[in-house]
C-alpha cells in the first residue's frame, strides 16, 4: 500500500508539471511519454484498472480527397465519420470563414498507442504519395479523467445562481503551432435548441451535427488551460444538466498539407488566468 501511495504521489506529480510547464517548453519525447505511460498513470491512481480504456483517436479532415486516397484510408482501418450540414456553426467572428467541418471526415479509435501511432504514420505516407489532399490529420488520446457521460434524461435547467461560462480571447494559429488540446461537448441531435447552445457559441465554440449529436468544440493553445475549462465545464453541466457528454483530447502529431492551411483558431495560452 505504501509504494502504491508512493507511486501514486511520483506519478500524479509529473503529471500535473507536464500540464504546468508553457507548451514551447513541452519537448515531443516528454509528451510521447506521457501518452505512453497514461493507462499505468491511471491503474495506479485508480487503485486497478477501471473498464474504460484510455481511448486514442486518430482523425482525417478532408476539404479535398480523391477516390484513391479515400480507398487507402478505409484500407489502414479508418470508417467515414461525415457531419451534417449547418447554416450556422459559430458567432465568434474570429471563427467566421475558419475550417472546422471538413466534408471529407473520417476516424480510427483504439484503445493502443502503438496502433493510434501506425495508423497515423499510414494516412500521411497514403497522403504524401497520391499529393491530392486539401486539409490535416490528427492524433489524440482522451485520458479517462477527463471523460465523462450524464444523464441523458437531465434537460437544462439552470438555477437563479450558476457557474459563469466566460467568452474566450480566441486568436489566430501561428506559422508552425498546433492546438495542445480541445474539448467536445455533445447534445443530442434531436434535442429543441435552448440558451445553452447559444451560451457554448457565445463562448467561442464552433458548431458541428453528427446524426445523433450536436458537438460543440473548443481548442486550446495550452494543455493546462484545457483540463482547466473542462473541469469548469463539467461542474457547469452536472449543475445545469442539459449534456449527455464531454470529454478533452490531448493532441499529439498533426500533419497538414498544403503546408500554408490554416487551423481555426484557438484559445489563447494563459486566457484563464
Amino acid at each position: 500500500m505504501e509504494v502504491q501511495c508512493c507511486m501514486t504521489l511520483i506519478l500524479r506529480t509529473w503529471c500535473r508539471e507536464y500540464f504546468l510547464k508553457s507548451e514551447p517548453e513541452i519537448q515531443s519525447t516528454s509528451r510521447m511519454l506521457f501518452l505512453l505511460l497514461l493507462p499505468i498513470i491511471e491503474k495506479v491512481q485508480g487503485g486497478k484498472m477501471s473498464k474504460t480504456k484510455v481511448e486514442r483517436h486518430v482523425h482525417v479532415n478532408g476539404y479535398s480527397v480523391n477516390d484513391e486516397l479515400e480507398r487507402k484510408f478505409l484500407a489502414v482501418g479508418f470508417f467515414f465519420d461525415p457531419f451534417k450540414k449547418l447554416e450556422r456553426g459559430s458567432t465568434h467572428p474570429l471563427l467566421d470563414g475558419a475550417r472546422f467541418m471538413p466534408p471529407f471526415h473520417y476516424s480510427f479509435e483504439t484503445n493502443h498507442f502503438g496502433e493510434m501511432q501506425d495508423t497515423f504514420e499510414a494516412a500521411v505516407d497514403a497522403i504524401k504519395t497520391e499529393k491530392d489532399f486539401v486539409g490535416y490529420i490528427e492524433s489524440e488520446t482522451v485520458p479517462k479523467a477527463y471523460n465523462t457521460r450524464f444523464d441523458e434524461s437531465q434537460t437544462y435547467h439552470p438555477p437563479e445562481k450558476t457557474i459563469a461560462i466566460p467568452a474566450f480571447e480566441l486568436v489566430p494559429v501561428r506559422e508552425g503551432k498546433h492546438k495542445a488540446a480541445d474539448i467536445h461537448m455533445k447534445r443530442h441531435q434531436e434535442a429543441p435548441r435552448d440558451a445553452l447552445d447559444d451560451i457554448l457559441l457565445s463562448a467561442g465554440c464552433y458548431e458541428v451535427h453528427t446524426p445523433r449529436s450536436r458537438i460543440y468544440t473548443l481548442q486550446f493553445e495550452s494543455g493546462r488551460d484545457g483540463i482547466v475549462t473542462f473541469n469548469l465545464f463539467k461542474e457547469f453541466f452536472m449543475k445545469n444538466g442539459g449534456m449527455k457528454h464531454i470529454y478533452l483530447e490531448i493532441a499529439k502529431e498533426m500533419y497538414k498539407e498544403p503546408a500554408d492551411f490554416e487551423f481555426a483558431p484557438y484559445v489563447k495560452k494563459g486566457a484563464l488566468l
